[in-house]
């Protein structure tokens, strides 16, 4: 994490920078309870980012601001595996293991891919023109989707 406060501004007034990210990968773990070759459990090079400038004067504050996070993981994170075809035990979590998705390496690469990301960025103001009242104001944009690969 990364903070710059600069301050040779007006008296009472100031400007803050933040910025923050960071980057996993695993393999994921192996379970006893499923198939053999199952190796859909993992994370594949997901990132996030998060960023702020803040303009404080003394009756108001101004913040932008944007996050971003990407998270390509295996979709054994989300699907359960057909225990029962395989003879082994189920997994729990009210998983009768009569029905799911096979995820084994084909090949050598992996079975498929979930990728998830979520964006937003924002602008909000807030005033405060005594201590008992703040008028506050924010814009918003939103970015989430779920592709499969």
């Amino acid at each position: 994490m990364l903070g710059v406060k600069k301050s040779n501004l007006p008296a009472g007034a100031g400007i803050d920078l933040v910025l923050s990210g960071s980057l996993f990968n695993t393999n994921g773990p192996r379970f006893a309870n499923r198939h053999p070759r199952y190796s859909n459990s993992y994370v594949s090079n997901a990132w996030s980012f998060n960023g702020s400038i803040i303009y404080t004067l003394k009756k108001v504050k101004t913040t932008l601001s944007a996050r971003a996070f990407q998270t390509p993981t295996g979709t054994g994170e989300f699907f359960a595996s057909p225990t029962k075809l395989t003879g082994l035990p189920s997994p729990g979590n009210q998983n009768t293991g009569t029905s799911g998705i096979m995820q084994a390496d084909f090949n050598g690469e992996k079975p498929s891919l979930i990728e998830t990301y979520a964006r937003t960025a924002f602008l909000q103001s807030e005033y405060t023109p005594n201590s008992k009242l703040t008028l506050f104001i924010k814009a918003m944009l939103l970015q989430h989707n779920k592709n499969f690969l």
